[in-house]
């Protein structure tokens, strides 16, 4: 009789490749549901594309979810045969068209250590805690000071822009955004950004917006449609740190250039929206 512990049973271990963490820029801490971190990198056939489109169907709800555990981290585990050296995600609180957009969402490159590798490094080091940004309908206090603001191009929305705030003549930065596929941004500035033992008195900001140099096409034109997030930019992470300026969403995507700055006056206390756009040239 052959032992229960003998070669006719199969022992499968769970190994983790990576685990994501969000965190919330704004306040630093877990961000939790609804939020989901997809499994990106696979493009669907043009016909397919071309079909979701016109059924109205929405290309983010067929991307696979990493598995999330109750302490908010998203897990991707190694697969038996897989050979993969990266993996690429969205984080997103769910299909665009439903989101609650208290968040900008955001794409990212994961490099990934080989399972042999794995075994030689600490649990930790496969761990990344890359930061979202505050979006349209983020919840803040009535004492919070703020910019809401738009970046345009040519009339309309320049989508997935970046800014950052300084004291106009610092380079000191103060605070940063990250814009939506509206071309809306959200800045939200902390407590030491604030002046020390403040009378109340305005506080003038110099604000830097940093945007694609030059906008995609969609190819197939019907992605546009049945992807809401089809031209998010890809943020390649490196692999020698877990967490670093690219994870905190503080370097901008490749191909962004600087483009307009403005000093705007921010009440302290209130949430200001700039009603003037930042316009991108064409």
């Amino acid at each position: 009789m052959t032992s229960p512990t003998g070669p006719t049973l199969r022992s499968l271990t769970h190994r983790l490749a990576v685990g994501v963490e969000p965190v919330d820029a704004a306040t630093g801490g877990r961000i939790p549901p609804p939020f989901h971190i997809l499994e990106d990198g696979r493009p669907l056939p043009r016909e397919e594309v071309v079909w979701m489109a016109r059924e109205g169907r929405d290309v983010t709800q067929k991307l696979p979810v990493l598995e999330r555990h109750a302490t908010c981290r998203h897990v991707l585990r190694y697969r038996p045969g897989a050979d993969a050296h990266h993996v690429d995600v969205r984080l997103v609180e769910g299909p665009q068209a439903r989101a609650p957009r208290r968040f900008v969402p955001r794409r990212l490159r994961i490099p990934l250590l080989d399972a042999a590798e794995a075994d030689s490094r600490a649990t930790g080091y496969r761990i990344r805690r890359p930061h979202l940004f505050p979006g349209a309908a983020y919840p803040v206090p009535t004492s919070a000071t703020g910019l809401r603001g738009r970046v345009v191009r040519e009339g309309g929305p320049v989508r997935w822009a970046r800014v950052h705030a300084t004291h106009p003549g610092s380079g000191t930065i103060l605070a940063r955004a990250h814009g939506d596929d509206r071309g809306e941004f959200f800045l939200l500035l902390g407590p030491g950004a604030l002046p020390i033992g403040s009378s109340g008195e305005p506080l003038d900001l110099e604000i830097h917006v940093q945007a694609p140099s030059t906008p995609p096409d969609p190819d197939p034109p019907e992605l546009e449609v049945a992807d809401p997030l089809w031209d998010l930019p890809l943020e390649v992470l490196p692999e020698e740190a877990t967490s670093g300026a690219l994870a905190l969403g503080h370097e901008p995507p490749d191909g962004y250039t600087p483009a307009e700055s403005r000093t705007v006056t921010v009440p302290l206390g209130r949430i200001h929206s700039e009603t003037e756009a930042f316009e991108i040239p064409g």
